[in-house]
């Protein structure tokens, strides 16, 4: 009886030994069990739409403001960007304390889903661990600008491993800047290694060394966003669009401002023509809200005006439409026996003619489908036909003979 007693007691001693051993050097090892439960996950679907808990899912928001916001300041935002219909915010987790218990239960109370980044970029597989179990995470930001040489290849890599091995749930994400040729032309290297990346569409009066012809910028924007959905497109990835409501505080122009109210929409609405799986603009500030009172409430109504445009956005085939003119861009969607087309100019200064085919057996009713938009383009046949004007978007639906 004593034998075995003390043989029991020292089996008791090795395995609290162990157990203070594992403690004091944890390891993460990915789980046993490769399937992943459909609860509080986000995943890509083969065609790029982004899914969370199984369905499909446009995110459609804004960067919050700075985590050396007031927390209050920070759950403001977060109630403001909810209250206008919103779904997607970003916190940045600064260290302990930057992100609190409150601002990540409103998140989880409003429904908004969230990009997580640190701003030290390498501390973000601790920031996956500390907050993968909230049902308001989307993604995590392995970098800002990612492509501007500041993170090296190896190491988003070893970041998007790093994170995926913690939260095998939820998705990665990279913003890609293009302000430069040779980082345009250098795109797919760095599509290929997130889940989801984001084009930084940011080109009214931006830095002058900034590779944006201020006179094109819309015909740009759109040249530039397909260039990088495509890109995402090869990886069967989604690339958002990082819409810009902010007015750059490093350019040296002294006339910098704010897009104006058709340059956001021309902006958003091309990007939905290129095939962006999401809007995430930079940035909601209280400045945007208080002092730039029409640009935030066409913002809000962009948000309105997807809402209704979601469902062929996430289940609708997107055909581009080859206009043989760069600054004339059109795009539909066919779903639930309706053609949802978007047409858009961007010069600045020409009206566009417009001669379009439209898609066999949808020539019938056209509904202009936003009051505050030109309706000047009719169905003429099986023909769309009319003139846009500069800047100017129409959206409508198309229904069958």
């Amino acid at each position: 009886m004593r034998i075995k007693i003390l043989i029991i007691l020292g089996a008791i001693a090795l395995l609290t030994s162990c157990k203070k051993t594992i403690k004091s050097s944890p390891i993460v090892q990915p789980p046993a069990d490769t399937t992943v439960s459909l609860i509080n996950t986000s995943t890509i679907r083969s065609d790029g739409t982004i899914l969370v808990d199984g369905t499909p899912f446009f995110p459609f928001g804004a960067y919050s403001v700075e985590w050396t916001e007031t927390n209050q300041d920070r759950i403001d935002c977060l109630n403001e960007l909810a209250d206008a219909g919103f779904n997607t915010t970003s916190f940045s987790d600064a260290g302990p304390g930057s992100i609190t218990p409150a601002l990540i239960q409103q998140a989880n109370d409003r429904n908004i889903k969230v990009f997580l980044s640190a701003p030290a970029s390498q501390w973000i597989a601790d920031v996956a661990l500390e907050y993968k179990n909230n049902k308001c995470i989307l993604a995590y930001i392995l970098a800002d600008d990612g492509d501007d040489g500041r993170t090296t290849l190896q190491e988003i890599i070893t970041r998007n491993s790093n994170v995926k091995i913690i939260d095998p749930k939820h998705l990665t994400f990279l913003t890609l800047t293009g302000y430069y040729k040779v980082r345009r032309d250098d795109v797919n290297t760095y599509s290929r290694l997130p889940d989801i990346t984001g084009y930084q569409c940011y080109p009214i009066t931006p830095p002058t060394d900034y590779d944006v012809t201020n006179s094109n910028a819309l015909t740009e924007t759109y040249i530039r966003t397909l260039l990088y959905v495509k890109s995402a497109e090869i990886f069967k990835k989604p690339c958002l669009l990082h819409l810009q409501t902010f007015t750059w505080q490093r350019s040296n122009l002294s006339n910098r401002r704010f897009p104006t109210i058709l340059e956001l929409r021309n902006m958003m609405y091309s990007g939905l023509c290129a095939g962006v799986k999401g809007i995430l603009s930079y940035d909601f500030s209280f400045d945007l809200k208080n002092n730039q009172i029409t640009l935030w409430n066409e913002f809000k109504t962009l948000r309105t005006d997807v809402s209704t445009l979601e469902g062929a956005l996430m289940n609708g085939k997107l055909i581009r439409i080859n206009t043989d003119d760069q600054e004339l861009v059109c795009s539909y969607w066919i779903y639930n026996d309706l053609c949802y087309m978007v047409v858009v100019n961007t010069s600045y200064t020409t009206s566009k003619n417009v001669s379009i085919a439209l898609p066999a057996t949808f020539t019938g009713i056209k509904t202009s489908l936003f009051s505050r938009m030109n309706n000047t383009l009719t169905v003429n046949g099986t023909n769309l036909t009319g003139s846009i004007p500069p800047q100017e978007v129409q959206v409508f639906s198309i229904a069958k003979l």
